[in-house]
């Protein structure tokens, strides 16, 4: 359905409780960001890092807005984990369990800590 010149679209839940509303409404610039930062993150190399703020350079929207957009991802195919903050710490709204399995994710692809900070000079890309 088009409403004043956007697009509307209708996602529903995997599984609602019972009697919760499934419907999520979205506009088509929420879309378009949503697959710019998802495409940018899916470029990220194996055993590599970007910031939140690279991510959103690359998607042209707000780091805030690519932590948004992170937390509700729900494909596995999505290597969220790769992305941290600027200072190397990890997200605890990591998508997929919290900072510990981000950190168990890049640390099975190489990827090497200085206390709990992603040692940046060496992986981010």
């Amino acid at each position: 359905m088009v409403v004043k010149g956007r697009i509307k679209i209708i996602l529903l839940l995997r599984s609602p409780p019972p009697g919760a509303s499934v419907a999520i409404y979205l506009t088509g610039g929420y879309i378009n960001s949503m697959q710019k930062v998802y495409a940018a993150v899916s470029q990220i190399p194996v055993g590599k890092v970007m910031t939140y703020g690279q991510v959103a350079k690359c998607a042209g929207t707000g780091a805030r807005a690519v932590g948004r957009i992170l937390h509700r991802n729900q494909s596995p195919e999505v290597p969220c984990h790769r992305v941290v903050f600027a200072d190397g710490h990890l997200s605890d709204a990591f998508a997929f369990g919290g900072c510990w399995e981000q950190r168990k994710r890049l640390e099975a692809e190489g990827v090497k800590f200085i206390g709990e900070r992603v040692d940046m000079e060496t992986f981010q890309n």
